[in-house]
């Protein structure tokens, strides 16, 4: 799947209006050499940020920061580099102040898969996925924060997805991570409102590269699993381009307000999460013992068990 050409100011789902919603902003958008990070990064270019391009490969950094650069006369730079790892971490954040003198946005998006069932499942696989997608998350997110607490703003969107939030068959290690982000995610979302820093998380859902090596996830994807909208169901595959506009607009002035929060985007959708709560509380004076358990459990709380499958 090769990344589209580039349409200045109509790509991403920026009206005119919005064109200079960002502007005078500077961004790290990590992994955004192509798919969805690719629609981030262009998205809040043309809506007038300043961008730091990151992937592994230099050629790719490169070619994506020149088409930003003469699409848009705006700015942009390149980090090809690796961010699972506390320096790399430190140096993305310190390329964009050194081009641009601030940073105000971090999109938090480099992610892979390894997938494979548990049981077969190495400790390699298990390792470089937590490292790329969790890792890559604190360590940016740990030294661009200082840089914004002392700024007094920021903003701070991170990559969830619904197999994190709802688990996954064959991808436990993504998962994993995935549901970490989540939690994390509202963490530092209540550490840094006093300084006037916002995070969010995102739940995008897009046909790319990375979805497509996993087979029963596109066809998830396809099917949208009985969402409707006017009666009718939302089976229309989303691009990556419709996943940008919510990351604009939540990396904005206008969502100072909003922080904490999990939004799913894709095709047609637009979804707000809720925070995880007890559905049932049950008390017992004393305490609990197994034969109350065995009990009450069966008659009050297995008939309000959650299904175990895939929402999207």
């Amino acid at each position: 799947m090769r990344p589209r050409p580039l349409r200045w100011r109509r790509t991403n789902g920026i009206g005119e209006e919005a064109g200079v919603l960002l502007a005078g902003k500077n961004a790290v958008v990590t992994g955004s050499t192509r798919g969805l990070g690719r629609a981030y990064l262009v998205g809040l270019a043309e809506a007038g940020a300043n961008v730091v391009v990151n992937g592994r490969n230099p050629d790719q950094c490169e070619a994506l920061a020149r088409e930003i650069n003469d699409g848009t006369g705006g700015n942009a730079v390149t980090f090809p580099e690796s961010i699972a790892s506390w320096d790399a971490g430190e140096r993305i954040v310190d390329t964009c102040i050194e081009a641009f003198g601030s940073i105000d946005i971090l999109v938090n998006n480099a992610g892979i898969v390894r997938d494979r069932m548990i049981f077969n499942m190495t400790e390699e696989e298990y390792d470089e996925v937590l490292a790329t997608n969790l890792k890559g998350h604190f360590a940016c997110t740990r030294f661009a924060s200082r840089h914004m607490r002392a700024q007094g703003s920021g903003r701070i969107i991170n990559m969830t997805a619904d197999s994190g939030l709802s688990g996954y068959t064959g991808n436990s290690n993504y998962s994993a991570t995935k549901g970490a982000i989540a939690t994390i995610t509202r963490g530092w979302a209540l550490e840094l409102m006093k300084y006037g820093i916002t995070v969010n998380a995102i739940s995008p859902s897009a046909e790319t590269e990375m979805t497509a090596t996993i087979p029963d996830n596109i066809d998830a994807i396809k099917g949208s699993r009985g969402l409707t909208h006017g009666g009718r169901a939302a089976t229309r595959t989303g691009t990556t381009e419709e996943c940008a506009p919510i990351v604009t607009y939540l990396c904005s002035d206008e969502a100072q307000e909003i922080t904490g929060q999990i939004f799913g985007i894709g095709a047609d959708r637009l979804s707000l999460y809720s925070h995880p709560d007890p559905k049932i509380r049950i008390f017992h004076e004393g305490g609990w013992t197994v034969d109350l358990i065995r009990e009450r459990v069966p008659a009050l709380m297995v008939p309000a068990l959650e299904s175990i499958e895939l929402r999207v």
